[in-house]
C-alpha cells in the first residue's frame, strides 16, 4: 500500500485539541480536590489516597514512557507504519517533565505506601522485620529511593529531548537528515528504557509488598506500557478522525483540508493464475488502503485507488474515489504506468513505486523515469524526501552501469543530507 502526500503538511493539533484539553484540565481539578479531601476526610485516608494516586501515576507514566518507546522502535526499524499516530506519540511522550513534578508527592507519601520506610517494631510479622532490617540497609532505604527516581527521570527526559528536538527540526523544509540520530539515540535509549522501568518498578511497585519477589514483573511492566501507549494512540487517533469527520453539506476549511488534491492509493493483493480455476494469491486484504482512500475522500480529496478487493462505503464518498481494479502483478505494473502518465498533483506515490520496482527486481527504466520525475518536482514532502529519492536513483544507475550518472545523485544526495552515510558509502564505490 502506497500513497502520495499533500505537500504541506500541517503539523499543527486541530482546534478542538485544545477545547478538550480545557475540559479535561477542568475534569482532572475537579477530581484532585475529591481525591485530596478524602485524604484528610475518610479513615486511614492518607494510606488510601496514596496507593490510589500511585497506581493513576503508573498508569499514565505508563502511557509516556511507552509512547516514547514505540518511537525509538520507530526510528529504528524505519517504514511508514508509525506516521499516522508518531504526532500524538510525540505529544504523550512530552509530558515525562510534568510527569516527573507529580512525583514529588510520592516522596511525602512514603511512610504511608512502604512498609520499609516505617520504624521496624511496627513490622508484626517476625520473619518480614528480619528481612527488613537487611534490606533497609542496603537497597531499600529514602535517600536510595529518591535518588534513584531523580536518575530515571533524568534518563528518560533526556532521551524525550533529544527526540523531540530532532524531531521539530526535520518538519522545516530543507532541514538536515536526522535519521541515523535517531537510530544513535533509539538503540541504547531502549536498553536504558528497559533497565531503568525494570528497577522503578521494583521500587515503586513492588517494594509496597516486600515479602513478594517476582524476577519476570519489571517485563511485564514494560509490556504494559508499550500496550497502553499503543491503546492510547489510536483512541486518540479515532477520537480526533471523529470530531473532524463533520456532516455532509458543511464547507469547513478544517473538513476539506484536501480538497483540491489527487491522491492515489495502492491496496490488495494480486493473484496470479496458475490455470483457468487455480491461482496463488496472499493475505492482505486491503482494508488499510481502502480506509486511507475513504479518509481522504471525505476531507476533499480527489482519491484513485488501485485495487483487487471490493471496496464498500458510503455512496457519496464512493463518488469521489476513482477505483481502478486489478488481479494480477502485471494489472499493477501497468496502473503504475498509467499513473506515470497522469498528472499527479503530489508525486511522491512515484517513489514509492520505484522502490517496490528495486526491491523486486522488475523493469528498472521505469523506476528511473519515476525517480527522475519525482526529483525535478518543486516540492518534495516529507515522508519521501528528496535526498533518500536522489540517493535511490544513484543506486540503480550505479547498477545499470552508469557510474558518472550515480556519482551526480549520490553528490546531490550528500549536498541535501551532509551526514546521510549511504550516500556517502555509494559515491565511495563508484569512484574506485
Amino acid at each position: 500500500m502506497s500513497a502520495a502526500a499533500v505537500n504541506h503538511l500541517d503539523l499543527t493539533a486541530p482546534p478542538v485539541v485544545a477545547k478538550l484539553a480545557q475540559r479535561m484540565l477542568i475534569v482532572g481539578i475537579v477530581f484532585a480536590v475529591i481525591s485530596v479531601a478524602t485524604a484528610f476526610l475518610l479513615p486511614n485516608g492518607a494510606q488510601e489516597f496514596y496507593r490510589a494516586y500511585l497506581l493513576s501515576y503508573m498508569d499514565w507514566l505508563g502511557v509516556a514512557l511507552g509512547s516514547m518507546a514505540i518511537l525509538m522502535i520507530r526510528h529504528l526499524t524505519g517504514g511508514g507504519w508509525g506516521m499516522v499516530i508518531r504526532r500524538i506519540l510525540g505529544a504523550a511522550m512530552r509530558t515525562l517533565p510534568l510527569l516527573a513534578i507529580l512525583f514529588i508527592p510520592i516522596f511525602f507519601g512514603m511512610h504511608h505506601l512502604y512498609i520499609w520506610d516505617r520504624p521496624l517494631d511496627q513490622v508484626a510479622d517476625k520473619h518480614l522485620r528480619e528481612h527488613l532490617a537487611d534490606i533497609t540497609k542496603t537497597y531499600l532505604t529514602p535517600g536510595g529511593f529518591i535518588y534513584r527516581a531523580i536518575f530515571y527521570f533524568a534518563i528518560w527526559n533526556v532521551l524525550s529531548f533529544l527526540l523531540s528536538k530532532w524531531s521539530k527540526e526535520t518538519d522545516h523544509r530543507g532541514s538536515p537528515d536526522h535519521t541515523e540520530r535517531f537510530k544513535a539515540v533509539a538503540g541504547p535509549g531502549l536498553i536504558l528504557y528497559g533497565f531503568t522501568i525494570s528497577f522503578a518498578a521494583i521500587d515503586w511497585v513492588m517494594s509496597i509488598d516486600p515479602s513478594w519477589i517476582s524476577t519476570i514483573f519489571g517485563l511485564v511492566i514494560l509490556i504494559g506500557e508499550v500496550l497502553s501507549a499503543m491503546c492510547f494512540a489510536v483512541i486518540v487517533e479515532r477520537i480526533l478522525a471523529r470530531l473532524a469527520d463533520l456532516p455532509s453539506g458543511t464547507t469547513s476549511e478544517a473538513a476539506l483540508d484536501l480538497a483540491g488534491q489527487h491522491i492515489v492509493v495502492s491496496a490488495g493483493g494480486t493473484r496470479e493464475p496458475l490455470d483457468p480455476v487455480r491461482f496463488i494469491t496472499n493475505r492482505s486484504s486491503g482494508k488499510q488502503g481502502h480506509a486511507i482512500a475513504e479518509a481522504a475522500a471525505r476531507r476533499g480529496a480527489r482519491v484513485t485507488l488501485v485495487t483487487s478487493s471490493p471496496l464498500r462505503t458510503a455512496p457519496d464518498v464512493m463518488a469521489r474515489i476513482t477505483r481502478i481494479n486489478v488481479e494480477t502483478a502485471a494489472d499493477m505494473e501497468q496502473a503504475l504506468r498509467t499513473m506515470e502518465s497522469s498528472p499527479l498533483d503530489h508525486p511522491a506515490a512515484f517513489v514509492d513505486g520505484a522502490s517496490m520496482l528495486s526491491r523486486t527486481g522488475r523493469d528498472s527504466p521505469l523506476a528511473i523515469r519515476l525517480l527522475r520525475r519525482y526529483v525535478t518536482s518543486p516540492n518534495p514532502v516529507e515522508e519521501a524526501p528528496a535526498f533518500k529519492a536522489h540517493y535511490l536513483l544513484g543506486e540503480l544507475l550505479e547498477k545499470q552501469g552508469d557510474r558518472p550518472g550515480a556519482a551526480e545523485q549520490y553528490r546531490t544526495a550528500l549536498v541535501m543530507a551532509h551526514t546521510f552515510r549511504r550516500a556517502q558509502e555509494g559515491l565511495q564505490r563508484v569512484a574506485r
